[in-house]
């Protein structure tokens, strides 16, 4: 029953060895396979050695039997140590020279297994042994067998920490590599300590064959749950130095071998469910970046957008292939540049161009402006000058209608001369402390009596602590004029009940103004073109296309900044932004005190 039970896992052994021998061969151009088959097919002739002395019952059967076993025995150590080295990647630590140097000792001992019995360096005083269950071979250790066994098992633990240092990480799947490899190394060794130094004398038959049937299963339990050579920990050392960025690490079948915290945080993927898992699989919401890696642009890297928690982010992708030290492809690089700040940099080095070219071509036109007003100025001087001094003389009274039709054409001449001026920046002004508030209530009041006819409410939100300024009074008394003429203008437009919320702060060093309505609003092809000089979009005769152009050119040469935010049907927010200096500060109960 014994001997059935032992011959029959010797034989299991063998075919399982061998098939697993024959599976790793088939997957040679995967990293360490080829030194995974080279242990099996070394562990199956030890097997098959071991069943052809269990079934030989005469000492030169067995003998020749022994031999064969120490075929495969003997490269064990060497199969396994240079498996663990591949399987690492640490391919520089190799040479050929070394694997020459690591093959002295078996071949050394192959040759002189098989002529022991001039020399009985490896065994002695060789006889039978048929008291137990089984006819065996008993015999005592010469020194070769010592040096050959402590070399394997130097070899042996070698390996074992090298897998073990290198493959307990954060992954899971690395773990259940690591224990895989770990077992399949480990309890043959058991066995066989238990064996040679006899601390469990079972008729003193060699268990270690049938060890590697626990081996050989743990192989292939790695080989197919696991993935075992398919996924291995490469280039774990380029992921560490460029940390700030996402990187995934991809095999030769684009399954995901590795990745970062950065990575995982920029995908929102758990690593330990993306680890073993296809790009296809795991990038199901991120199809742009998953088109990259199949098509693998050439030129600039391409930018593909995240949003996350309501924020656009963007990445610049880069693709970078990964070869072993002979050029062997082993995978590819996935690398997600953060490019967020700058496209946000990007944008405002825009505005800022866009800002300074309309400068540009307000200065052209101010100058413009400033030259046809004091041309017109003189002549429009003396019609106004001469219609007054007509009115006074005794005239018809169809004559005096005509006059009157001139002088009040001359006087609107000469208010858009006014404004041409202003917009010139050639009009004097002094700048003095003033109180924004007040200027504001200032040209409120100056438009009271059209605010009401037209059914517009003012509601006033004034930060009552607000510091004066230095600017000049008359001037932002225009602004705000402006401003609520053309918000009047809107609400009219819209056709219904108007409200202007005017609100005021202080925000640092800086004054806020904000004059919001619920009028028509500003389409979106005519935002950027509002503030250009002559661009309106009343109807002939109804504006002169300088208004916001002068506003913006007194809030410019006051350091400060106009903006407009407007949605077509709901509204337009127009927002100011005037320095503040110190020496002007001050409040409006300041002011009541004084």
């Amino acid at each position: 029953m014994i001997y059935s039970l032992y011959l029959s896992s010797l034989i299991i052994s063998t075919i399982l060895l061998s098939t697993l021998a024959f599976l790793f061969w088939r997957r040679r151009s995967m990293r360490g396979a080829i030194h995974a088959a080279w242990l099996m097919l070394s562990a199956a002739v030890y097997a098959f050695g071991t069943v052809l002395q269990l079934i030989n019952t005469n000492l030169s059967g067995q003998i020749v039997a022994e031999g064969i076993q120490y075929i495969g025995i003997v490269f064990i150590p060497v199969a396994w140590f240079t498996f663990s080295i591949s399987y690492t990647g640490r391919d520089n630590w190799f040479s050929k020279k070394i694997l020459l140097l690591l093959l002295i000792i078996p071949f050394t001992t192959i040759i002189l297994a098989w002529t022991n019995g001039y020399h009985e360096l490896i065994w002695y005083n060789r006889h039978l042994e048929t008291s137990g269950p089984f006819v065996i071979i008993e015999k005592g250790y010469g020194p070769w067998f010592w040096v050959n066994a402590s070399s394997s098992y130097v070899l042996l633990l070698a390996g074992i920490l090298t897998i073990l240092r290198r493959l307990f990480r954060r992954p899971r799947l690395y773990r259940q590599q690591s224990i895989a490899l770990a077992i399949s190394a480990l309890v043959p060794i058991i066995w066989n300590v238990f064996y040679i130094f006899n601390i469990v004398p079972i008729y003193r038959i060699d268990l270690t064959p049938s060890a590697f049937t626990v081996s050989g299963l743990a192989m292939m339990w790695g080989l197919f749950r696991s993935r075992l050579l398919d996924i291995v920990p490469i280039a774990y050392e380029n992921i560490i130095e460029v940390l700030n960025h996402g990187i995934l690490i991809l095999d030769t079948q684009d399954r995901i071998i590795d990745m970062n915290a950065t990575a995982e945080n920029i995908l929102d993927c758990p690593i330990s469910k993306a680890i073993g898992q296809t790009t296809d699989t795991v990038l199901l919401n991120h199809l742009d970046l998953t088109k990259i890696l199949y098509d693998e642009p050439i030129g600039n890297p391409p930018e593909i957008l995240i949003r996350k928690s309501e924020k656009d982010n963007y990445y610049l992708v880069h693709v970078a292939p990964l070869n072993d030290r002979r050029g062997n492809p082993m995978g590819r690089m996935v690398i997600l540049m953060d490019n967020t700040e700058f496209r946000r940099v990007q944008v405002r080095r825009r505005e800022l161009e866009t800002k300074n070219q309309l400068m540009s071509r307000l200065s052209t036109v101010g100058e413009m402006a400033a030259g046809i007003a004091h041309e017109v100025s003189n002549p429009l001087a003396t019609v106004l000058g001469y219609s007054e001094l007509l009115m006074r003389q005794d005239i018809p009274e169809d004559m005096r209608k005509d006059l009157e039709i001139i002088e009040k054409s001359a006087e609107r001449a000469a208010t858009i001369l006014e404004r041409l001026l202003t917009f010139a920046g050639q009009q004097d002004g002094v700048f003095e402390p003033v109180q924004v508030n007040s200027i504001i209530d200032s040209a409120i009041d100056f438009r009271n009596h059209s605010l009401a006819l037209n059914n517009i409410e003012i509601v006033r939100q004034f930060d009552e602590e607000l510091p004066r300024t230095t600017a000049n009074g008359s001037q932002l008394h225009e602004v705000f004029l402006n401003l609520l003429m053309n918000a009047e203008g809107a609400i009219a437009e819209a056709g219904k009940k108007g409200r202007i919320t005017i609100s005021t702060e202080k925000n640092e060093n800086n004054l806020h103004v904000y004059f919001k309505d619920n009028g028509a609003g500003i389409s979106p092809e005519n935002l950027d073109k509002i503030f250009n000089p002559f661009f309106t979009t009343k109807k002939f005769g109804k504006g002169t296309g300088l208004g916001l152009s002068i506003c913006h050119g007194i809030i410019t040469r006051h350091k400060g900044e106009i903006i407009v935010v407007s949605e077509p049907g709901i509204g337009s927010t127009f927002t100011i932004t005037l320095p503040i200096t110190k020496s002007s500060w001050g409040t409006n109960s300041d002011d009541r005190e004084k």
